[in-house]
């Protein structure tokens, strides 16, 4: 027969797992980037173009919890680089003053 103090354990572990939080978002199936603040066409009187250097603050935070884990602004240095090259094809459309944001 199980003691009492095995019974209350057990109590004890189901409550805690039926009142852990769960997350209600699901995670992302890829990386997808889009425009954050758009400015207006008429508005746009210069547009990033291939071979452009670039300088950009950001902010990483984790899906599962928004929490920070690196940013430029904390080190007060922007990141720069050069348009156009591998690592940065999908950004060639973007005006200046427009901000991307991952989904």
């Amino acid at each position: 027969m199980p003691s009492l103090r095995s019974i209350l354990s057990l109590a004890l572990a189901v409550a805690l797992l039926l009142l852990t939080p769960v997350s209600a978002k699901s995670p992302p199936k890829g990386l997808q980037i889009g425009i954050k603040k758009r400015v207006p066409a008429d508005e746009c009187t210069q547009k990033s173009r291939a071979g452009d250097l670039l300088s950009m603050h950001y902010t990483g935070t984790l899906f599962a919890d928004g929490s920070k884990f690196d940013s430029s602004l904390d080190r007060n240095q922007p990141f720069e680089f050069t348009l156009g090259t591998l690592r940065t094809p999908s950004v060639l459309w973007l005006a200046v003053a427009e901000r991307m944001s991952r989904f």
